[in-house]
């Protein structure tokens, strides 16, 4: 076992043979099955995002101006993933236009999946044995709802991902077990013991005009980061000055100088300027932001030598906390309530450090700003009052229907029990099983006090934020795919009982034989649901068959790219189809002959109809005659609906 980690640097260059392995293998599973999977209803509403988003990060409005209600409800989320995705698909599909564009982000979805697996892997290892640690991704890869999701999901799969890295690069970051440096390894309470003094030393020994200046410095820089963060002086005053030059009321040399730069003022609109300024300063406040640091730090290493023997004996450490930082202001664009992990770094950090990390973590947290801002166009015109609303969104969803335990219920008063209730039946059973006994050993058996408190950690990792969410009765929809980062804790979590079975069995072959019976509910939930395995239930209800009628199936309507298999071969030319739901999920993959309608644009007496998950929505054209069933069993995932069987 360990209880250590390793610098991020040696890790990647340790291990870049395996993880190129590990992609490899990845991409070509999901260039395999990429293609028998449907779209998502959210599928398509995301690409655009995506695009509008490069727009935002080229300079273009269109971010903020879009007429797409979707896009504009969108910049309550980070768009970084959507972005990157979009800038791919326009990339392959450069190279090879044949590949369909739902293909390629199917499998960019499943690649933000495999990168997770490494990161949940190294926080297993310090806890549990390198064959235990392992064991628990694959436990966890083999998971039905995971694997389908990992396919179709462009939202929930990268969050979780970024999630797992964040609390990974954490415990690298303020871990005090890993050098930092070619210096002899110091204790570390005598080394900023020895920093804090010399400082002190140091400042008594200021002559006063440094002193002035080197807190008219950190103050100065203090007001403009605040200032450039929330557009408090700056920019009014600068969109003030420029309405006096247009209207000529400004001071004189200003006005000569942009009556010299702008000689027929008159001819373009006041709004035109005031946008040009603003697209400016959205641009150029990083940069200062930047150099008042720069400056901040040159002014501390010409004043006190202190700092730059901290800044090279921690020169790894420092950049290791810068990654962090950034991989945690991605996240938190991605879903605005991650922040919750920073929080558990940070106790990391005081219960490892103690109030000696305060500069660390002053670097982990400009660093996730910094990020942040850049990553998220929302936050470029008001970082702090935008972020603010953001979580006020993120807290009160407008209600959707949801279909639980045979009811239809809204999203904003559904019972407390849930979640508990869908993560309890949409897990494997084995998992099930592992997890309470791991928090019993973590709570109750006698170990190391950093792997207690690890545990403890992602114990919190996972039960704090379920608690606030049923306490809050905060607005839930599609099962448990809102909190799937909330998942990797309880894998890693469930190592503890693994651990304890393995040094329970001295016979190799029994080992084998429990791995091998713990894997086998959620391989033959994969095989048997393929491509629908996030319709998964388990056999605490009976399976996904009895799941029917109860819970939701398909209800991100993936069944449409089947049903348009169908139709491509039996639908008569010209046929008109009517589709409840995402019409763009069976217009995507029909012949062009066909006229795909969405519900709201329906024909008096369309050819078809079509309907996904129709134990919410069964009675869409419940009169026409049924073409073709997609699911499980007696599951039914989607319905073609004819007037007359082709």
């Amino acid at each position: 076992m360990t209880t250590g980690g390793h610098p991020v640097t040696s890790y990647l260059q340790r291990q870049t043979l395996s993880l190129l392995l590990l992609f490899v293998c990845g991409l070509i599973l999901s260039m395999i099955l990429a293609p028998q999977y449907g779209q998502s209803w959210d599928d398509e509403y995301d690409a655009n995002t995506g695009r509008t988003a490069l727009g935002a990060y080229m300079g273009y409005r269109s971010y903020w101006q879009t007429d797409d209600q979707y896009v504009f409800q969108q910049r309550y989320y980070g768009p970084v993933f959507f972005a990157l995705s979009e800038l791919t698909v326009q990339i392959v599909q450069r190279i090879n236009p044949a590949l369909h564009t739902v293909d390629v982000r199917h499998v960019l979805n499943f690649m933000s999946f495999m990168i997770c697996l490494p990161a949940i892997y190294h926080i297993a290892r310090r806890l549990f044995p390198a064959n235990v640690s392992l064991y628990l991704i694959v436990l966890f890869s083999t998971q039905p709802l995971i694997f389908g999701h990992a396919f179709i999901n462009q939202k929930d799969i990268p969050l979780m991902t970024a999630t797992v890295w964040t609390f990974w690069l954490g415990l690298q970051a303020f871990d005090t077990q890993g050098r930092s440096s070619s210096q002899p390894r110091l204790d570390k309470h005598t080394r900023w013991e020895s920093y804090l003094l010399q400082l002190r030393i140091e400042w008594i020994g200021l002559a006063l005009h440094r002193k002035l200046i080197t807190i008219s410095t950190v103050v100065l820089s203090i007001f403009l980061f605040l200032d450039l963060s929330i557009g408090l002086s700056i920019l009014p005053s600068t969109k003030s000055l420029i309405k006096q030059m247009y209207f000529r009321e400004a001071w004189q040399p200003f006005q000569l100088l942009f009556d010299f730069l702008a000689e027929d003022a008159y001819k373009t609109p006041l709004t035109l300027y005031i946008g040009r300024v603003q697209r400016i300063y959205l641009w150029i406040r990083i940069p200062i932001a930047i150099s008042l640091l720069w400056i901040d730090v040159h002014v501390g290493r010409q004043f006190f030598p202190v700092i730059t023997r901290i800044l090279q004996e921690s020169s790894e450490r420092i950049r290791t906390v810068i990654l962090a930082g950034a991989v945690l202001g991605i996240t938190i664009s991605l879903r605005a309530p991650a922040a919750f992990i920073g929080i558990l770094i940070f106790i990391f950090a005081l219960f490892k450090r103690g109030l000696r990390a305060w500069l660390l973590l002053m670097i982990y947290v400009f660093s996730a700003i910094l990020m942040l801002y850049l990553t998220w166009p929302f936050m470029w015109e008001s970082p702090l009052a935008n972020f603010v609303e953001t979580l006020q969104v993120m807290s009160n969803f407008p209600p959707r229907l949801v279909l639980y335990r045979g009811d239809i219920l809204l999203s904003n008063s559904l019972p407390w029990h849930y979640l508990p209730t869908l993560l309890g039946i949409q897990l494997t059973i084995p998992i099930l099983i592992l997890i309470p006994t791991s928090i019993g050993i973590l709570l109750l058996k006698r170990m190391q006090s950093i792997r207690r408190i690890l545990g403890i950690l992602l114990l919190a990792w996972f039960g704090l934020p379920l608690t606030y969410i049923i306490a809050a009765g905060t607005p839930l929809y599609g099962n448990t795919r809102q909190v799937f980062f909330l998942l990797p804790p309880l894998i890693v979590l469930a190592g503890f009982a693994l651990t304890e079975i393995h040094e329970r069995l001295k016979d190799h072959r029994m080992r084998m034989v429990v791995a091998s019976a713990l894997l086998i509910p959620g391989l033959w939930g994969i095989i048997n649901l393929h491509p629908y395995e996030y319709a998964y239930y388990n056999q605490f209800i009976g399976g996904t068959e009895a799941a029917y009628g109860r819970y939701e199936l398909d209800y991100w309507c993936t069944s449409y790219r089947e049903i348009a298999g169908y139709l491509n071969r039996e639908a008569p030319f010209g046929a008109s189809i009517v589709v409840a739901g995402p019409d763009y999920a069976l217009r995507n993959f029909t012949r062009g002959d066909l006229q795909v309608y969405p519900d709201w644009a329906s024909p008096p007496d369309p050819d078809f109809a079509v309907v996904c998950d129709p134990g919410r929505y069964g009675d869409f054209f419940s009169n026409y005659d049924i073409a073709l069933r997609v699911g499980y069993g007696k599951a039914v995932f989607g319905l073609l609906r004819c007037q007359t069987r082709p």
